[in-house]
């Protein structure tokens, strides 16, 4: 082959890769700002794979709270600030009475992430750009198949979280823990939200997730104690309040390090089902 040909032939290459990524972003982008359908669900719960598993994805007899409500459950591994506030906004705009967010996202990276190793960072910034534009890629090729990272129901298994992590070995737990607090990056978005879930009438709820006992071995109860004061710091700051399970959890309620199985799951519902009622 020529060079001639060669270059045609990269040429090629290289507007077929440009074309299939902007197509992408503008599936991603389509799927952002399309509002998702709530299905009419009054309860709301949005996270990321630890509400995953914490809360079944199909509806149960009674509410999973007890009290009758049909629910939704949005949930996506990893969930970053913008994914939650999009969740948060769709639910508002579906109708629901009552939206519990998990905070995570709002407050704390994992340590691999924490500025010691990436150096700090407050409020959006010049990466963001990048960030947001791979995630809408990300979420566009996602719509070529029919995975759907909402799974839809967790395992009874209990997988000792002192081997492993989801298939990561113990001695890499430290890319993980401790987790390190943060403030909200997109502030002004997460307040707009809270005053349109206040003038529809729409209650949030704000969720600290509990850690299996394992945990403390990489995090220690002052660490936690210190994440949860600054956790309820947000809340109070934003005027939401804030449900916290824990500290920690005994193992055989996680599937994982981290993942509630189904004994994990009967008590998360349990005990938030407990708070609401105690706020009637």
């Amino acid at each position: 082959m020529t060079v001639r040909a060669l270059s045609v032939v990269w040429a090629v290459v290289l507007i077929v890769v440009i074309g299939f990524t902007a197509f992408m972003e503008r599936l991603g982008a389509s799927v952002f700002e399309k509002p998702l359908d709530i299905g009419g669900a009054e309860v709301v719960v949005v996270g990321s794979s630890l509400i995953r598993d914490a809360v079944p994805w199909d509806p149960v007899e009674g509410g999973i709270f007890g009290d009758g409500r049909l629910h939704k459950r949005l949930a996506k591994p990893l969930i970053d600030e913008r994914m939650s506030l999009k969740y948060l906004r769709d639910a508002i705009t579906g109708g629901a009475t009552i939206v519990v967010v998990e905070i995570s996202a709002f407050s704390f990276d994992y340590n691999r992430n924490s500025p010691e190793k990436t150096g700090p960072v407050s409020g959006p910034t010049r990466f963001d750009f990048i960030r947001d534009f791979s995630a809408r890629i990300d979420l566009g090729i996602q719509q070529l198949g029919d995975e759907d990272d909402i799974v839809q129901d967790i395992s009874y298994e209990y997988h000792d979280p002192r081997e492993e992590f989801d298939g990561v070995p113990r001695e890499k737990y430290n890319l993980l823990f401790p987790l390190y607090p943060k403030r909200p990056k997109y502030d002004e978005a997460l307040r707009e939200q809270i005053r349109r879930a206040k003038m529809q009438g729409t209650d949030i709820v704000f969720v600290s997730m509990p850690r299996s006992a394992t945990v403390e071995a990489y995090m220690s109860a002052e660490e936690y104690d210190a994440l949860i004061d600054h956790q309820r710091a947000i809340a109070a700051e934003y005027g939401v309040p804030l449900i916290v399970l824990g500290p920690f959890w005994p193992d055989d309620h996680f599937r994982d390090i981290s993942h509630p199985n189904i004994r994990g799951r009967e008590r998360f519902l349990s005990e938030i089902a407990d708070w609401i009622e105690a706020r009637r």
